[in-house]
């Protein structure tokens, strides 16, 4: 595993690691965003998808979860939260509960065109 190398463990900017694997892997692979990739727009949806804490008790799910959220801009998020220009910030769907957990689970957009992962879950709020 190589983690980011300006990684740290106050703020979690950067909290990103690659896993070398020993051989190729089988899955189908997706389609990976472009640094600030134009076609990325707030409001639109996303799927959250890892084994979250669904309930908001600390226990995670047995299957895999995937939760649709939207996606918000950082000024947006900075009302609420703290982050910087290393994150993407997203939040439920209104009046559909989503809980933190799904730690290092994909956040992709779903396209006509194939499915791009446009961030890696690392931190979130309570269940909301």
């Amino acid at each position: 595993m190589i983690n980011h190398p300006k990684s740290t463990n106050t703020n979690f900017s950067n909290d990103f690691a690659v896993l070398v694997l020993e051989k190729p892997s089988s899955f189908k692979s997706v389609a990976l965003a472009a640094l600030d990739d134009p076609d990325l727009k707030v409001g639109e949806s996303a799927a959250k998808i890892g084994w979250d804490d669904t309930v908001g008790e600390g226990t995670m799910a047995y299957e895999l979860t995937r939760e649709d959220v939207q996606l918000m801009s950082n000024d947006n998020c900075l009302d609420d939260m703290n982050v910087d220009d290393t994150m993407l910030c997203s939040r439920g769907i209104p009046n559909v509960a989503s809980c933190t957990g799904a730690y290092s689970g994909s956040l992709v957009v779903e396209r006509p065109s194939g499915d791009v992962l446009v961030g890696v879950l690392s931190w979130g709020d309570d269940c909301v």
